[in-house]
């Protein structure tokens, strides 16, 4: 069903008179057509779980319904139930193009046989073309299977080598049949499906190609830019924002990636105007982090604490709403087992979404010492992730800033018990003892550590003598640092620069770091101790 008709005046009607009936709880009657096209407009909108509710009542009614038996599989297929999708594929005809398509669909995202996907859906296309096709007819046709590309990875958007090629030729063919582009909203339909990192260098392509046919299409610089930030192409993305946002300049989407653009080039203070506007035009709450980072950065510390604290207020009034739906709808008699999984799915992508947040606000007090503050977001951390290691671990770093050494010991405590690579954890604990001078005890977790190295799969092994090296040099003992040190240069060039950063000179390789420190010393412990 195209889009267009769910804009219409007459589905709007039937729509309408359908949630209202079932709102009321009352009997529901309708032609199998129009209940379809209801779940279609559902699924249409992300909602894969009305969509089958819609489906469910409307073959209660129409038993035998080919056409609803066809827009339950797609919701199935909507939600990667593959077995319950092929069950009902089995009982269709498989001459139908719409069945068709669906087990091109399964072909691809399923059974992972991408040549026969492929082929099925060239022959649907050929029925669906027909023998005199429009040319946005055939626009539609592509661009339907371009998107089913993209949607069946949704989830997961790390292609196979397989599907990346397969998608970005696809692409290519419809870039090269349809000379010029920026004619047909088809056109921009593309780019939009193009907004991943493997293919954001077509978005870009796609983009600047419409925006030579309609250079006024403030979206399209909104699109490029952020396609050309995505692409780290900074530059480029600033100058696509400002023609954006003289277009429109309450662009919000234009504004942040404008903020990013800066960030990005390391010009933090110029970000602050704009992301400023960006949030008093009702933009994400959560870019005040950015927002206060940069304060801080520009010696604002005060505006920077009160948008922090306003933020940390705003998610936890938010958070108590949606854990009261979540219960809410977890009880409902009113959702069946796959609607209650589809809720618990989002849900728990809120909590990813909550807990980065709160971690980001405790990590952003930390390091500007409001050590107060970082330790209350911190507790609620706690509170709400009680099995989170990294949680604990940031509540041991701010009990050690407060002075609160037995707390501090307790929290690295839990971390290390409740982390999935406790070598891991040693190590970062380790590490964090021994820069706040407190080298006995780094010693101790990373001896601990070195005890369960040799049954350990963890690629963090192999971090445990760098470790070591800046502890032994901290306790003053010469020949154990250089023996550790010499053999973390060769493991871990990467990390051994990150600690020892600014000690050794420039031009110094790092496999040469171990003979220069046993030449000096004295001048390694100096720089060391400022």
């Amino acid at each position: 069903m195209a889009k267009d008709y769910f804009q219409s005046h007459q589905f709007k009607l039937l729509l309408s008179s359908y949630e209202s009936q079932r709102k009321k709880n009352e009997s529901i009657y309708f032609d199998a057509d129009d209940f379809a096209d209801i779940a279609d407009y559902y699924l249409s909108i992300n909602r894969p779980d009305l969509s089958m509710e819609t489906v469910e009542t409307a073959l209660s009614i129409h038993p035998d319904d080919e056409v609803l038996r066809v827009v339950k599989s797609a919701t199935y297929i909507y939600q990667h139930q593959w077995k319950k999708a092929e069950e009902v594929l089995n009982t269709l005809d498989s001459d139908n193009p719409d069945v068709k398509y669906q087990w091109a669909q399964m072909e691809y995202a399923f059974h992972g046989r991408i040549p026969q996907a492929e082929k099925q859906w060239r022959t649907w296309m050929k029925i669906e073309n027909g023998t005199d096709p429009s040319e946005q007819h055939r626009r539609e046709n592509y661009i339907h299977i371009i998107s089913s590309m993209a949607e069946l990875r949704e989830d997961d958007l790390n292609y196979t080598k397989e599907e990346l090629k397969t998608i970005r030729k696809w692409i290519r063919e419809y870039i090269a049949t349809f000379q010029p582009l920026g004619k047909y909203d088809e056109d921009i339909q593309l780019a939009d499906v193009c907004r991943q990192d493997p293919l954001a260098d077509l978005m870009c392509e796609i983009l600047s190609q419409i925006l030579e046919e309609q250079p006024y299409l403030s979206k399209g610089w909104t699109n490029l830019a952020l396609a050309q930030l995505m692409q780290k192409n900074f530059d480029q993305s600033l100058e696509s924002c400002d023609f954006a946002l003289a277009i429109n300049p309450e662009d919000t989407d234009a504004l942040l990636t404008k903020a990013h653009a800066l960030i990005s080039l390391g010009d933090k203070s110029l970000s602050i105007p704009v992301l400023k506007k960006y949030l008093e035009l009702g933009g994400e709450r959560v870019q005040a982090i950015p927002y206060a980072e940069a304060l801080f950065l520009d010696g604002r510390k005060e505006e920077a604490v009160s948008v922090l604290k306003d933020l940390y207020e705003y998610l936890e009034i938010q958070n108590e709403t949606v854990e009261d739906q979540f219960h809410l709808d977890m009880m409902s008699t009113k959702l069946d087992e796959a609607q209650k999984r589809e809720k618990q799915k989002k849900y728990q992508v809120y909590r990813i979404m909550y807990v980065h947040a709160l971690t980001d606000i405790c990590d952003l007090f930390h390091h500007n010492d409001c050590i107060k503050d970082s330790l209350e977001v911190n507790r609620r951390l706690v509170e709400a992730f009680p099995d989170d290691a990294e949680a604990f671990f940031m509540m041991g770093v701010n009990h050690l800033s407060a002075n609160k050494y037995e707390e501090a010991a307790r929290d690295f405590a839990s971390a290390l018990k409740k982390s999935n690579d406790q070598v891991m954890m040693g190590v970062d604990i380790a590490l964090t003892f021994v820069l706040n001078d407190f080298s006995d005890f780094a010693l101790e977790v990373l001896d601990a550590i070195s005890e369960i190295a040799d049954q350990s799969n963890s690629p963090y092994v192999k971090n445990i003598p760098a470790a070591k090296s800046l502890t032994y040099l901290k306790l003053g003992d010469k020949g154990l640092f250089i023996d550790n040190f010499k053999i973390a240069c060769e493991d871990t060039p990467d990390l051994v620069q990150k600690i020892y950063n600014g000690i050794f000179p420039e031009d110094l390789p790092i496999s040469e770091w171990s003979d220069y420190a046993s030449k000096h010393m004295k001048s390694i412990l100096k720089k060391l101790k400022h």
